[in-house]
């Protein structure tokens, strides 16, 4: 996320593992497939108003900085 936000895109939370709130009462990270999803997926812009060539460079800034994580250029 800090890697889109330095390109001035900025997504948001898309979902937070449940046991990391007290109310539920679950032991944290008890649900390891959930606190995996909730450390990975995130939400992109999106509205009514985003241009094509906003979702174009929104793309291929999300393309560039999978490709840096995982070792690429």
């Amino acid at each position: 996320m800090l890697a889109l936000n330095e390109q001035q895109i900025y997504p948001g939370v898309h979902y937070r593992d449940n046991t990391s709130y007290r109310m539920y009462g679950y032991a944290k990270g008890s649900c390891p497939r959930t606190l995996d999803a909730s450390n990975r997926l995130i939400s992109l812009p999106l509205h009514l108003r985003l241009s094509y060539a906003d979702v174009e460079r929104v793309s291929q800034a999300l393309i560039r900085t999978v490709h840096c994580v995982k070792g690429g250029a």
